[in-house]
């Protein structure tokens, strides 16, 4: 369909009499050549369009027009081109979330440049220090364009972009002692960063500190992480450890408080995480406190969860059988022969035999 598009508004650049038409199609033919990766073919394009539109004076298409050209001109390499359409903008042409993709092209432009010897290595570095500053999704793509680069930008400076550069790179390899120290150092200065993700420094920084055996600090940095609204690639693994630290805590120091606290965790984990691998053994746990607090069937309905396959499901079986036959043994047999319940009851619990 692409294609098929694209033949059709090449044939509407040729339309002289309706000149409106010939823009049109031009900006139709780039867009659909951008789309098919024929990056060279929407250059030239968008660029018969931009002189055309260049001829009657400035106009948001044509500082639009300009920003998708300095785009294509980042994404081929083409530094000087690029930095010559982008000067032509008007203050504040480029915003938001595309703003931040085209520094780091941008960037990754530059630190290609020096990684061939030429310079470039402290203009890359200072759009990567702008890109995780401002902070958003691009700035996760600067974490990783950093390390990319990482020989290029030897002694460059990152500012605070360092630290979390480092405490990336060292949770990446494991080296969790230095993600620790390295995100204890952002998170004592975040202030000068307003948009970095807490969230996912604080994880990394609870699960750091949990590999470096200092499980009470960890426990209490997730304490603070629940507290935040979670990004979708924090939430899940934050809920597992969480239930971890509880779960290790009640076997060290088994008090009422303390399975409290586990309970909380793992309410926490089978709404977040119903499919992790701890989510069977939490639903145990969740399903004997039901079943002392009297609510048995809220019980039965908790480990009816733990599917076949998962390392919880026999324990499960065995926690069912008990409490069917529990179930089972508050109906009178004489009395209640005829029981459509009693005889659910009966069937679920050969079942589960």
């Amino acid at each position: 369909m692409l294609h098929q598009a694209e033949g059709g508004f090449v044939r509407g650049t040729i339309e002289v009499r309706r000149p409106w038409l010939a823009r049109d199609s031009l900006l139709g033919a780039g867009m659909a050549r951008r789309q098919l990766g024929n990056l060279k073919g929407a250059k030239r394009a968008f660029r018969r369009l931009e002189t055309i539109l260049s001829a009657v004076g400035d106009s948001p298409l044509l500082s639009a027009l300009r920003v998708e050209l300095a785009g294509l001109a980042l994404e081929t390499g083409s530094l000087s081109e690029a930095q010559h359409l982008m000067s032509k903008l008007p203050p504040d042409a480029i915003q938001g979330e595309r703003a931040q993709a085209m520094r780091l092209l941008e960037a990754k432009g530059w630190l290609e440049q020096a990684k061939k010897g030429g310079q470039g290595a402290g203009r890359g570095a200072d759009l990567i220090r702008q890109v995780i500053k401002i902070g958003g999704p691009s700035s996760r793509s600067a974490v990783g364009l950093a390390l990319q680069y990482r020989g290029q930008l030897e002694g460059q400076n990152l500012g605070l972009a360092s630290d979390l550069i480092d405490g990336e790179e060292a949770f990446s390899t494991e080296r969790f002692g230095a993600a620790r120290d390295a995100f204890a150092r952002l998170l004592a200065r975040k202030s000068d960063m307003p948009g970095l993700d807490q969230s996912v420094i604080l994880y990394k920084y609870a699960a750091s500190l949990s590999e470096t055996g200092d499980r009470k600090k960890s426990i209490s940095v997730l304490s603070r992480l629940m507290r935040l609204k979670m990004s979708a690639e924090v939430s899940g693994p934050a809920v597992r450890l969480a239930y971890a630290l509880a779960a290790h805590t009640v076997k060290d120091n088994d008090t009422k408080s303390n399975r409290k606290k586990l309970l909380t965790a793992g309410e926490r984990l089978v709404k977040i995480a119903p499919d992790a691998p701890e989510a069977g053994a939490a639903r145990i746990w969740l399903a004997r406190a039901r079943e002392e607090g009297g609510s048995i069937s809220k019980a039965i309905i908790l480990l009816e969860r733990n599917s076949p396959g998962t390392a919880a499901y026999a324990a499960s079986r065995l926690e069912l059988v008990s409490l069917r036959a529990d179930r089972l043994g508050r109906f009178d047999p004489a009395s209640d022969a005829g029981n459509k319940r009693m005889k659910s009851e009966g069937r679920k619990l050969v079942g589960d035999l």
